[in-house]
């Protein structure tokens, strides 16, 4: 498999992961010899489990949030910039979040 074609993969695997959990594809991009970097995967993980934990805050008024909850999303969100750092002006960063914008459209969907 080509590097192309993986980031391709990886990318329609996340595209649409919206109320979704992260234990879907975004946390199967963790398999072993994926192409795409370890912190790009924390990225992508971690804007679905915290998109997620928004959509709970806002739209469901029975959810509460405990101190602790909150301060682990925190810890996420911290991870996922100190991650972004190292990894966004990689080229494979670039080409992974443009598949991300294209969705399926390179498999001929």
């Amino acid at each position: 498999m080509s590097l192309e074609d993986d980031l391709l993969g990886q990318a329609q695997g996340l595209h649409g992961l919206c109320g979704r959990r992260a234990s879907g594809p975004c946390r199967a991009s963790h398999r072993s010899g994926s192409a795409i970097p370890k912190d790009l995967q924390a990225v992508a993980a971690a804007f679905v489990d915290l998109q997620e934990a928004r959509h709970e805050a806002d739209y469901n008024v029975a959810e509460r949030f405990t101190k602790s909850e909150a301060a682990e999303l925190i810890n996420e969100v911290e991870g996922a910039f100190e991650a972004w750092r190292r990894v966004r002006q990689k080229k494979i960063t670039r080409l992974f979040l443009t598949g991300c914008c294209c969705g399926s459209a390179g498999s001929g969907k």
